[in-house]
């Protein structure tokens, strides 16, 4: 836990820092410096203003129709991008070694090494164009394009650099939701709800109560939202032989003698009943 008087946020690239001592890998650039600059607003205003920005930004981050919408306009805009890839691919570690094996060096071979130079000269033209068109790809604009153009291996992950420069952020349980079954998602929620309900805190903050902050809040609205029982949840596991307590944020189980979880910032124990 950082003191809000202490945080001194500012990014490099997708490397948010908080203080001299707290740095998150956030997923791009883009991310990092929306972070930072939150981060500083908040600072500025009361805590139940905090809170309640916080909040708001929680639940855009699990909601599942945005990433659904999200993730098929990324799918739309970088359908050239993967074609022109996978055809490179092809040419590249399929057709010219084939080719060059069958005739060495020779006008076939010749004409395939020509048109995999066209197929990349084509996905440059591509990137350059689709990246015109948003300013977070314009910033590495023509290193990418250039890389494109002379280094097949560039060329074929163009549709990868879009991705992860234009990807939004939102949290793994939303991404479950949508895709895996009823079964991984709850599989999921249910270590997603206990790992925000206990966090990982510095050895002197471990309490042993539960967390109930914003983050928790918008957790338990998702929750509710898709039928699951926060009850089920907080359910303590079936005890075994010699266990008297186990760790609320791991589950492990512990003879008497323990009292602290040392794998969850020693977290202290909870009495199997």
């Amino acid at each position: 836990m950082v003191p809000w008087d202490r945080m001194r946020p500012h990014h490099e690239g997708s490397l948010l820092s908080i203080d001299p001592s707290h740095q998150v890998r956030c997923i791009n650039g883009e991310s990092a410096s929306e972070w930072a600059a939150l981060i500083k607003k908040w600072k500025k205003e009361p805590q139940a203003a905090r809170e309640a920005s916080f909040a708001k930004k929680a639940d855009a981050m699990l909601d599942t129709q945005s990433l659904k919408a999200h993730v098929e306009t990324l799918f739309d805009a970088t359908k050239s991008l993967r074609w022109y890839g996978a055809m490179i691919a092809i040419c590249l570690f399929i057709l010219l070694p084939f080719v060059y094996w069958l005739r060495g060096d020779t006008l076939p071979s010749y004409l395939v090494l020509g048109l995999l130079l066209l197929m990349m000269f084509v996905q440059s033209i591509v990137l350059w164009r689709l990246s015109g068109r948003n300013p977070s790809l314009r910033k590495e604009r023509v290193q990418h394009v250039l890389a494109c153009t002379i280094f097949p291996p560039s060329s074929m992950r163009a549709a990868d650099w879009v991705c992860a420069t234009l990807a939004g952020e939102y949290h793994p349980l939303a991404a479950h939701q949508a895709w895996n079954s009823v079964d991984q998602f709850q599989r999921q929620a249910r270590v997603a709800y206990r790992e925000a309900l206990w966090p990982r805190r510095s050895e002197g903050d471990s309490t042993g109560e539960p967390c109930n902050g914003p983050h928790v809040q918008a957790l338990k609205r998702f929750l509710a939202q898709h039928q699951m029982d926060l009850e089920t949840l907080e359910q303590q596991p079936e005890a075994q032989q010699g266990c008297t307590q186990y760790c609320p944020r791991c589950l492990t189980q512990f003879m008497p003698a323990a009292s602290r979880c040392a794998d969850c910032s020693n977290l202290p124990l909870q009495p199997l009943v």
